[in-house]
């Protein structure tokens, strides 16, 4: 009877051990996607700014009435010491594969916005 007792007794840490494993890569798995989520949600900020810095690069570009063969770069300062850069460049129709050659578009403005790793661009067609 005892050899019986001592097999099920090393049964129960074989179970033991199979079931803590399964548990490990369920936890390893899930932090592994957590990471992922939490640099996205990290990064939703800075993509914002490059945005916004994007956005002052059109503006400045209709302010100077730009047009296809207008150029400027420009550093959009944030008031917490960081700056974002932005990049403008107007394009013919046709000229870019994004500018549309249609009939009603004189020519496209492509900005693009840089804050950090983060790039964002925005284009219009006038």
């Amino acid at each position: 009877m005892e050899k019986q007792g001592k097999k099920q007794k090393g049964a129960a840490i074989y179970l033991a051990l199979v079931i803590m494993t399964i548990l490990l890569g369920m936890v390893l798995g899930l932090s592994a996607i957590l990471i992922g989520q939490i640099k996205t949600v990290a990064g939703i900020g800075d993509s914002v700014t490059a945005f916004y810095a994007a956005e002052t690069g059109i503006e400045e570009s209709l302010f100077n009435d730009g047009d296809e063969s207008y150029s400027a770069s420009g550093i959009l300062n944030l008031g917490s010491g960081g700056q974002a850069n932005y990049n403008v460049q107007g394009t013919s129709p046709g000229g870019d594969a994004d500018c549309p050659n249609t009939g009603d578009v004189n020519f496209c403005i492509k900005s693009i916005g840089i804050y950090q790793k983060t790039k964002r661009a925005i284009m219009i067609a006038r």
